[in-house]
């Protein structure tokens, strides 16, 4: 899936400098494009890219196959906008109607690790009896290292059996000075 990415137009200035300064009036300084407002809406826009490319969904590995459902799932912890040490255990499960391949935990954009569903989670199986398998694995489990003191991004996608890929949460976090890892 591609993003289209628009720019917002240059802001129109009116009468130029050259004919206000004839009637007498003042010219204006050039004004940067922060001033004028447009810069933080497209620079908005252009991290948006950057991040949907880097994390978001991928093409399968395969040929296209319209009948291919996305995998879903869902990141059952940690909860957003926590307090947290370096290290942080990130939960959850995930789903597909030809089977997971692996679950991936992106840091601030860099991929950390891919797991594979190792948890038994019957009450998963219970809700999407659809989606039945030989087994109740759909959960699985991941520590991660945040780095350093400060805002993190935490961004978890699934991937399936053909390579189709989405997202399935993405958690804010904070890591304090202090903090220590999970017993």
């Amino acid at each position: 899936m591609r993003a289209e990415v628009t720019t917002p137009a240059a802001p129109t200035r009116g009468a130029s400098a050259a004919g206000r300064e004839a009637r007498g009036g003042e010219v204006p300084r050039r004004s940067s494009p922060s001033q004028r407002g447009w810069l933080g809406p497209w620079l908005a826009v252009v991290a948006w890219s950057v991040v949907t490319v880097a994390c978001g969904s991928s093409q399968p590995d395969g040929p296209h196959d319209p009948k291919n459902e996305l995998p879903f799932g869902i990141v059952d912890g940690p909860g957003a906008n926590q307090q947290v040490g370096r290290q942080v255990k990130v939960v959850g499960w995930a789903l597909d109607d030809t089977g997971v391949r692996e679950v991936r935990v992106y840091v601030d954009g860099r991929l950390k690790t891919a797991v594979q569903l190792d948890v038994d989670r019957p009450d998963v199986s219970k809700a999407y009896p659809n989606y039945g398998t030989r087994s109740d694995r759909h959960g699985w489990s991941a520590f991660v290292d945040l780095g350093k003191p400060g805002a993190h991004t935490i961004v978890v996608q699934a991937v399936d059996d053909t390579g189709a890929t989405r997202d399935l949460g993405v958690i804010e976090l904070t890591v304090t000075e202090g903090s220590r890892p999970p017993a």
